[in-house]
């Protein structure tokens, strides 16, 4: 190749500070990099040919929940956490990043038995809250009248406003006694 491609490393850290950071990563990035570090990154991209997957590398990196350690395996029970040393210094590794190795997996749309338990639990909740309206509306209901029969007893002074005030109380009827059999 007769043309090396120049890297700006200081630009380069700062910007995958800033990603990281917008994807919500805890991979760690360096303060800076040493000389035998910074050739070998040149040496990688120039065989690559491009800057773009660096940083399609870098991008992905911090999307990947696996990367990121927020994949917990029989393996790796604390999650795995990458690191600027594994991405960098591997030729076949940084160009697998930038392909979309190591990503998440695409979201699976919800299966008609998954639809069906959501629906029913939604028309579950919608009841609950129906039937807690319809409680809440009979206490109030109950709650009016009480305070009415209390108005009523208290601005009663006589026996025929006491008489007034039974009879607009309204009470279940009385069940006939049963006959008792012999």
């Amino acid at each position: 190749m007769d043309s090396k491609l120049k890297i700006d490393f200081n630009e380069f850290l700062e910007w995958c500070k800033i990603t990281l950071k917008q994807y919500g990563s805890v991979i760690p990035v360096p303060k800076y990099l040493s000389a035998g570090k910074r050739r070998q990154i040149t040496r990688i991209v120039n065989s690559i040919g491009t800057k773009n997957v660096l940083t399609e590398a870098v991008v992905n990196m911090a999307r990947s929940d696996f990367l990121n350690g927020r994949i917990k395996t029989k393996e790796c029970p604390k999650g795995f956490i990458a690191s600027f040393p594994w991405l960098l210094f591997n030729n076949e590794r940084i160009v697998d990043l930038a392909n979309g190795m190591y990503m998440n997996p695409p979201e699976q749309p919800p299966t008609a038995a998954e639809l069906r338990a959501q629906a029913e639990e939604e028309r579950r909740l919608r009841e609950e809250q129906r039937r807690e309206e319809s409680r809440r509306i009979e206490a109030e209901e109950r709650e009016r009248k009480r305070r009415e029969r209390d108005a009523m007893f208290a601005g009663a002074v006589h026996g025929e406003e006491l008489k007034k005030i039974w009879a607009q109380i309204s009470l279940p009827p009385l069940k006939p006694e049963e006959k008792i059999k012999k």
